[in-house]
């Protein structure tokens, strides 16, 4: 898999979030999107995910068995996960799980029978999501989004309600998932992309 973008730039109305990016990323490689609060972190994340169309500048995605994807096969590649996306609260997890998994692959080391105990939730999976706190419910949003079978892993912020117990494991899980696939973490915190090994910086707003 290769993200190639193209000076791609992001404007609401009249305001300029950013613009004239440029980004080459393979399989294998880990990248942390920093920049001040407003720079257009999490912007860019929702672009490279398919949910966002750039402004301007183009988005190519390729990969060595089809050649240029299509937004659809892209979007069936892609894991995204931050802390407004919402989940499907009215299930109890083991429900909200084998729904979850109708719909796309687990990776192949997963055991989708125990993940409600590989996060931290074993005993708490026939309850609601709805009751759960708000670490538990990001355990639940960076498990789906890590144990997926997909090619690009985006996460925004993802020690956002996480206390030193789901640090850990937070890094224990990235250590299980994070080979064969391009990671990219959207952050202001360096404990959040202390395994990235590339960075790209957003700049303030263009006005």
């Amino acid at each position: 898999m290769e993200i190639l973008l193209d000076q791609i730039g992001k404007r609401f109305r009249e305001q300029w979030v950013f613009r004239h990016l440029n980004l080459q990323l393979q399989t294998g490689d880990t990248l942390a999107l920093l920049g001040p609060n407003g720079s257009g972190k999490s912007t860019l994340l929702q672009i490279m995910a398919g949910l966002l169309r750039p402004s301007e500048g183009q988005l190519h995605i390729t990969d060595q068995q089809s050649g240029t994807l299509s937004p659809e096969q892209y979007i069936a590649q892609v894991s995204f996960t931050a802390p407004y996306l919402e989940l499907p609260e009215e299930l109890p997890l083991r429900e909200l799980i084998k729904h979850h998994f109708r719909f796309r692959k687990a990776r192949p080391t997963t055991q989708i029978e125990m993940l409600p105990t590989q996060w931290l939730l074993g005993g708490e999976e026939n309850r609601s999501v709805s009751e759960y706190s708000s670490g538990m419910k990001q355990r639940v949003k960076l498990g789906l989004a890590l144990c997926t079978e997909s090619a690009v892993v985006l996460l925004d912020e993802p020690l956002t309600n996480l206390d030193d117990k789901g640090r850990d494991w937070y890094y224990d899980l990235i250590n299980q998932h994070r080979r064969d696939r391009i990671l990219i973490v959207a952050s202001n915190r360096s404990e959040e992309y202390v395994f990235c090994e590339k960075t790209l910086t957003m700049q303030a707003k263009f006005s």
